[in-house]
């Protein structure tokens, strides 16, 4: 899968089901990773499995197995990330020593006047 945007308010709480489908061994872990450009060396954010990525279905569709996984970015996960600027992000899956790209593409965010560090308490 490539080319997929994601596109949500910064500050706020995003949800996004993924599915890998033809994968046969055993997954042992998934990333999920943004970075302001593909060569840095650092990450902006990262999930993996089990830390806000979860797998939800195991399945076959025609003969073809299948994984359903939900990946969620906490509102204060985008703190350090810009509104309006296009990050690339990437979801890799390891298996034993072998290691894919299952998906690639952007995110952006956009802006709101409510933030995660101006949300007053009790409001």
């Amino acid at each position: 899968m490539e080319g997929i945007k994601f596109e949500f308010y910064k500050g706020r709480t995003y949800i996004r089901d993924f599915i890998i489908k033809g994968w046969t061994p055993e997954i042992d872990q998934v990333y999920f990773t943004v970075k302001e450009n593909v060569n840095d060396k650092n990450y902006k954010l990262q999930k993996t499995l089990n830390d806000d990525i979860i797998c939800t279905k195991k399945y076959e569709e025609d003969g073809v197995n299948c994984r359903e996984y939900n990946l969620r970015l906490n509102a204060t996960d985008t703190d350090r990330l810009e509104i309006n600027k296009n990050y690339v992000f990437d979801i890799a899956i390891i298996s034993g020593e072998v290691k894919q790209t299952a998906a690639t593409g952007t995110l952006r965010l956009l802006g709101t006047a409510t933030q995660t560090h101006n949300e007053k308490e009790g409001v």
